[in-house]
């Protein structure tokens, strides 16, 4: 997914995309504000994530996405984040990390626009 045909985009949500393989954040750098993707579980790769400037939100869950990676890569400026099922184990050790890291933990139910737009 190439985020080029959506020039005004400040929220991205993506949801059961079972054939979703890549997006690639690059073109929504300056302007994308959250990121929530669920159930896309073929997901592997995200292009850009490390150069959304004004992003403060973000939640991903159920994805073939490298949490490590995710971890390494976040934008400068994310206040809220939550890496979600990969396994119980792994999400109590991701959220120690994020929490750690000084990062407030993003809640699904969140309506990310009420805080980021």
């Amino acid at each position: 997914m190439n985020l080029n045909s959506f020039p005004s985009l400040r929220h991205l949500h993506v949801e059961d995309q079972l054939k979703l393989t890549s997006i690639d954040l690059a073109p929504a750098s300056d302007r994308l504000l959250s990121m929530k993707i669920w159930n896309c579980k073929n997901l592997a790769s995200i292009n850009g994530l490390k150069t959304l400037r004004n992003a403060g939100y973000l939640w991903l869950g159920k994805t073939a996405l490298d949490p490590d990676k995710v971890l390494a890569d976040l934008p400068p400026n994310l206040r809220s984040a939550s890496l979600a099922d990969c396994g119980v184990r792994r999400d109590l050790a991701l959220s120690e990390r994020l929490r750690t890291g000084g990062y407030i933990e993003a809640d699904y139910l969140t309506v990310p626009g009420n805080q980021y737009s």
